[in-house]
């Protein structure tokens, strides 16, 4: 489907992980495994991504993952607290061709976006960025503007 509407990314979910630690490697190695036929499926000219989401948002699974599937897609939750994003993207970067976030405006998110789009921009970083956004009021356009100016200011 991807192919016939000229996409070259497909994005997944890794979701959830159970409860039961020693449960979690085998449904790790499934969605690798399920990641991977969906890579095959998918064919040359189309990346596979996966989205850190939910359980996935912890590096150690995201990682294993891109240890066994070539993934390019990170949404990552920063640990409260942490002064800097550096160390997650120096991990992450060689396998990063787009980003998708959400809630970037909070004033607790926006210094860490800060950081990443510099870091970005530093590194020649030319691939897709994708907001998710929250806002659920009565004046998207006006909303839609303060991301344009928000994007503006990140990129400049």
């Amino acid at each position: 489907m991807a192919r016939k509407f000229g996409c070259d990314h497909v994005r997944v979910l890794g979701d959830r992980l159970p409860e039961e630690e020693s449960a979690r490697p085998a449904v790790v190695k499934n969605v690798a495994e399920c990641i991977r036929e969906l890579g095959e499926y998918a064919g040359a000219g189309i990346a596979v991504s996966i989205e850190m989401h939910n359980s996935f948002t912890d590096p150690h699974y995201s990682m294993e993952v891109v240890k066994q599937v070539n993934l390019k897609d990170w949404k990552y939750t920063l640990p409260a607290g942490a002064e800097s994003i550096k160390p997650f993207y120096d991990m992450i970067r060689p396998h990063l061709t787009s980003i998708h976030h959400h809630e970037m405006e909070l004033p607790s998110e926006l210094p860490y976006w800060q950081e990443f789009f510099k870091l970005l921009k530093a590194d020649g970083y030319d691939g897709y960025v994708a907001n998710e956004c929250s806002y659920s009021g009565p004046d998207p356009e006006k909303v839609l503007r303060l991301y344009t100016a928000l994007f503006r200011t990140l990129t400049a």
